[in-house]
């Protein structure tokens, strides 16, 4: 109960400081935390990596071959994507720019009138 004791007292010291001292213990709590974290990230992470075995040239070889088909697919979509937007940019142009504009008999009959102000 002594350290639990101690902590509650601590904080409740700490609520009638200034807000500079305020922020800065906020601040020194924060990176202590941040730092107890990626210790412990870090000794994870090296555990974990530690009973990996180190990676074979083949693989690095098979890594490269994938890699190269992945580009080789992506390249051909690529072109025939491209392909397909100008040949519809060729047929657009083939087209005739003409617009016809065809009366729709619609007369909005509850709308108010618009009123011309002229600017200074």
């Amino acid at each position: 109960m002594g350290l639990v004791h101690d902590i509650h007292s601590f904080f409740t010291e700490l609520q009638g400081k200034d807000e500079r001292t305020k922020k800065q213990w906020a601040i020194g709590l924060t990176s202590g935390s941040m730092v107890i974290v990626v210790g412990f990230w870090l000794l994870t992470l090296s555990s974990t990596l530690g009973s990996v075995s180190a990676p074979q040239a083949s693989s690095q070889n098979q890594f490269l071959a994938t890699m190269a088909a992945g580009f080789s697919v992506l390249k051909d979509n690529v072109s025939a994507s491209i392909g397909t937007a100008m040949q519809k940019v060729q047929d657009s142009m083939g087209a005739t720019n003409s617009v016809t504009l065809q009366p729709t008999g619609v007369t909005p009959a509850d709308t108010e009138p618009l009123t011309v102000q002229k600017l200074p």
